[in-house]
Parts: C-alpha cells; structure tokens; sequence
C-alpha cells in the first residue's frame, strides 16, 4: 500500500499540481471540474480518489482561510446549519477484527440527545458499559479495540446484540439519553456463491431477509447498514419495504456514487445513504449525492473510514449540509478529532441538534 500511494502522490505532482496552481479565486465547483477533467477516467482511477479528495478539501481550506470563515461556513450549501447526531461504534467484527462477530459493526444512537455535548457523552457512557458488560461475561475477551475504536470480542452476534441493548437499557437510566442501537452487517464481506455464510451456516437471500427483519424486530434497531451484498437491490429494496421505523442504510450499496443511488432509488433500495468523500472523488461530488439524497426522502449520513488521520473535515462537511447524522466513532484519537471539532463548532456558533432523528 506504501508503494501504491507513492505512486499516486508522484502522478498527483506531475500531472494535477501544475494544472491546479494559481485557482484560488475560481470556486469549489470548478476547481473539483478541473481535478475530474485532468483525471479523465470518471472514477478518478488516474490520479487515485484519496488523492482527488485530499486536493478538493485542501482547496476548501484555503478558500475558507481567505474568507477568514470557519470552514463549514465556507462550504455552506443550504440557509441553515445543524449538527449531526453521532452514530458511535462500540463492538467490531467482521472483517476488521479476527476472532470476533460476524456482523461487523455494533452501534449507538443517542436519539435522544438534547445537544451535542450530551450525545457524545452518553456514547462514551455506552461504550464503557459494553466494556464491562464484556469483561464480566466473557473470559476470552481481550480489551482490544478495532481500527475504529469498537471493543473486539470472540462472541456471538446475538451476545453481541443482547449486550447491546442491555448497554442502551442503563445508559438511557443513567443519563437520561433515549438510546437505540444498530448494526452494520457488511454483508459483501460474507456473500459467497449465492448465500450468506455465518461461521459454518448459509442463509439464501430469503432467509437473510427474515434474519434481519428478526433482528429489528427482537432488538428494536434503529438502524441496519448492508444488510444485502452490494449489487442487491431488489433485495434491499425488499427489506426498506418490510422493515418498519427502521433506517436501513446503503454504504457498498451506493459507494457515494449519484449513479448508483439514483438505480435504489428508482427501485426503493433503502431510505438512507453513506457519503464517504474519497469515494465521491471530491467535495462537489459528494454533495451532489447528499443533495440528490436529500431531495429524494433518503437521510444522507457523513462516515469516517477504517484507515483515518486526525483531519477533520468531514465534520464541517456533516453541519454545512445539513446532515442529520455522522458515523463518527466514539474513541480513538482519529474519531475524537472529528467530535471535538463538532463540539467547538457546538460551543463557537451555538448551533442545535438536526431536527430529524427523533423515532
């Protein structure tokens, strides 16, 4: 991987810097127009999307520099500004732990959070009540963390899930936060000539479906992303059908592409998006699927990702869109960076929770 991105940062500097100089007044939207220009491909597989991205968000700093404005000011799109409610992570699987769940992502939704500040903590409160839930039940657990700061533990996915609630039941008593819980089934990782295979069981697309629908119901999720592999719309659609008072969320699904999205949401495939912005390419693209999300009823929903630095724009990303929701992560010093720059933003301009997430 090393060698790869050495590669790009050389291409990057040959053929995009010298093109790129001397743009500093010509706008967000030409700017990342001439970065997908030079590139030529339409998937910025020439110049590498992290590349692509990384130059587009440096472009955004600078203009927001020479505003003297913050930057989720900067990059306004919209007449109003709102935080996103944090979507944390507390257990890890799948693919990004060995030895441990085989959904990949256990999460908290502090739904009923009055202000940042508060969602945050309760997240945090959670994630130490999951800690201790697991190292009083579990002697095989370890007390490691995921990349994305979730606990990694050789246990079921229902354990997984009871601790999960269990969590959520005392941290809404002890803080006063109405919590709900998610998960993330990243279910291309497990989709194997036709079936879903969990440890030594295959589920058909049809007993996938009623597993999670199960799932739902039995836990009162609020929140299901990739339930389906990541060409499956009809079956996704089939789920956002049956699911009830369930956001069921697209991430491989739609990789922040507007193509994509547009096919679900012809298909009513979900009724939520991720954006990962190095998907997207640059800082225009990404919009322009939020705002196509947007204006079809689908909650878009800003990420991090598994491989993070401490950089946080994606965070003025979430409050200049307007986006109800940030997958953030809970600890570790590559997510806390983005929620501290959510609460400074909280403190600074006194802004409010987004009004949408309330179920």
């Amino acid at each position: 991987m090393p060698r790869k991105v050495d590669q790009l940062i050389a291409t990057a500097e040959k053929t995009v810097l010298p093109k790129i100089i001397g743009m500093e007044g010509s706008g967000q939207e030409n700017f990342d127009y001439v970065l997908k220009e030079i590139d030529g491909t339409g998937k910025y597989s020439r110049i590498g999307g992290c590349i692509s991205i990384s130059l587009s968000m440096a472009y955004a700093h600078a203009c927001a520099k020479a505003r003297r404005l913050p930057l989720f000011r900067a990059m306004k799109k919209g007449k109003k500004y709102s935080l996103p409610y944090p979507l944390g992570k507390c257990i890890g699987g799948g693919v990004h732990a060995k030895n441990s769940t085989t959904i990949q992502e256990f999460l908290s939704v502090p739904m009923g959070a009055k202000s940042l500040s508060e969602a945050v903590a309760a997240n945090k409160k959670i994630h130490a009540i999951v800690y201790n839930a697991l190292k009083e039940n579990f002697q095989t657990f370890n007390k490691k963390l995921d990349l994305e700061g979730g606990w990694i533990a050789n246990i079921s996915d229902e354990d997984a899930l009871g601790i999960m609630t269990g969590a959520a039941v005392h941290t809404t008593a002890e803080t006063g936060v109405r919590m709900r819980i998610g998960i993330d089934v990243a279910a291309s990782n497990i989709y194997r000539k036709g079936k879903y295979r969990y440890g030594q069981e295959s589920k058909t697309p049809e007993r996938q479906l009623d597993y999670i629908l199960d799932l739902i119901d039995e836990y009162n999720l609020f929140y299901v992303e990739d339930a389906f592999h990541e060409d499956a719309f009809n079956w996704f659609a089939e789920l956002t059908k049956k699911a009830k008072g369930c956001l069921i969320c697209g991430d491989d699904l739609f990789a922040t592409n507007e193509a994509r999205l547009e096919t679900g949401l012809k298909k009513g495939a979900c009724n939520s998006v991720l954006i990962k912005p190095n998907q997207a390419g640059t800082l225009t693209q990404a919009y322009d699927t939020i705002k196509l999300a947007k204006k079809r009823g689908y909650m878009p929903i800003v990420s991090h990702r598994s491989g993070e630095t401490q950089d946080t724009t994606i965070s003025s990303l979430a409050v200049a869109y307007s986006c109800p929701m940030m997958k953030i992560g809970i600890v570790g010093k590559e997510r806390e960076a983005k929620l501290d720059e959510l609460l400074r933003i909280e403190k600074t301009e006194k802004l409010k929770m987004n009004g949408e997430i309330n179920g």
